[in-house]
């Protein structure tokens, strides 16, 4: 085998000094505490961050000196080589033993075949730590199979407000700010160059790329089209039949095509709450979208409260102690609402005292998400509800 790309994307065993360009997101540098060996899959959509984690991990275990190999499904030269051949010749060339404790991190590892029987097989001989990274769910649930019991799913977001801070070296929690946040959104490359035909080549390659390769979709302007169509559906309640009727396709057409939009994570559904986990499931849900900055791309109407909304469903949805779902109680809907009671609601606009009038006379404590709750007079008078500013809400 001809080692030489081993060699060039593995800089670092050559140069000790090399580190990747990646910005630190602090979440996942926590995959590197666990003792346990279990594979860490990092799943998320196409250019959301997986690789600069990646690069993250490394770059903090080779401050610590340990040893590591870097490998992607997306290498032409994987496609010339077995899996398990690969490694053996990263062995060969390190001198590294399958006794000792070496991190392999795989990008996009789904273009691998036959990946998951290799790392079952170092899984159980070795005290190889495996991290890899997949864009698809559907794809990546069938390959895993094999590796039952071994692994451990990690979703990986695009930059929530709070990174986005960071990121950008804002450091200061503002409507100006969050605003601008939902704007661009959390895509790190996009945040960082601005480029609106990014985020449209993010969604594209996504729908004719992914979706064509991985599933064999023939029709991938309609799902270009249902995502237009959703885009400005931000806040309604959307069933097969309401997008069978106004895209014209069949029924089954509608579901396959939404779940897949949910398999490759641009989009993420909100259910009603009530009844068994079956007719919650069969209910009509909200669609939001993993990202602001996508949102705004893909939406006509492109107006700043759906992307507040949109903001504070994906706040809700990484905050994994609670599940919630949308309601209607008397004459209003609320936004979000937990099992355990919790009520969110979004009124992300001036003029909205009447709004506040009717969700305080529902009688229930409720968390009212508002562009700047000091701009707000007599906030005393609604004695159920607690404002509180985007920015803050975000950062909590």
């Amino acid at each position: 085998m001809n080692n030489e790309w081993l060699l060039r994307i593995n800089k670092f065993w050559l140069d000790n000094s090399f580190r990747f360009k990646a910005k630190d997101r602090e979440k996942y540098l926590k995959l590197l505490e666990g003792k346990e060996r279990l594979v860490r899959v990092l799943i998320g959509a196409r250019r959301v961050g997986k690789t600069f984690v990646l690069y993250s991990l490394i770059n903090k275990l080779l401050g610590k000196k340990k040893k590591v190999l870097y490998l992607s499904g997306e290498l032409r030269e994987m496609s010339f080589y077995d899996f398990g051949e690969v490694i053996e010749e990263a062995l060969k060339i390190r001198k590294w033993k399958v006794t000792d404790e070496v991190y392999i991190f795989v990008d996009e590892v789904q273009e691998i075949k036959d990946w998951q029987k290799t790392i079952k097989l170092y899984y159980d001989y070795s005290k190889f730590k495996f991290f890899v990274t997949g864009s698809s769910s559907l794809v990546l649930n069938s390959q895993t199979s094999k590796l039952t019991g071994r692994f451990l799913t990690i979703p990986v977001m695009p930059l929530d407000y709070k990174e986005w801070l960071e990121f950008t070296g804002k450091n200061i929690v503002s409507q100006s700010s969050v605003e601008e946040y939902l704007y661009t959104g959390g895509y790190p490359e996009y945040v960082l160059n601005h480029n609106d035909s990014y985020l449209r080549e993010v969604v594209e390659s996504t729908l004719y790329r992914d979706l064509l390769s991985y599933y064999g979709i023939r029709n991938p302007e309609l799902l270009e089209e249902l995502m237009y169509y959703l885009a400005d559906k931000i806040t309604t309640p959307v069933s097969n039949l309401r997008v069978k009727v106004d895209l014209k396709v069949d029924n089954k057409t509608a579901a396959f095509y939404m779940k897949y939009l949910e398999e490759v994570y641009l989009l993420c559904p909100l259910y009603r709450m009530g009844g068994s986990y079956r007719k919650v499931k069969a209910g009509s849900p909200k669609y939001y979208f993993n990202d602001t900055g996508v949102l705004r791309i893909m939406s006509i109407n492109q107006k700043i409260g759906y992307m507040a909304e949109n903001a504070v469903f994906l706040k809700l949805y990484n905050d994994k102690s609670r599940e919630y779902f949308y309601d209607s109680e008397k004459t209003i809907e609320i936004d979000f609402v937990s099992k355990d009671g919790r009520r969110i609601e979004v009124k992300y606009r001036s003029d909205i005292e009447t709004d506040l009038d009717e969700i305080n006379n529902n009688g229930h404590n409720t968390l009212v998400i508002v562009p700047d709750p000091k701009k707000i007079k007599n906030k005393e008078k609604w004695e159920n509800l607690e404002l509180v500013s985007l920015g803050e809400f975000l950062c909590s």
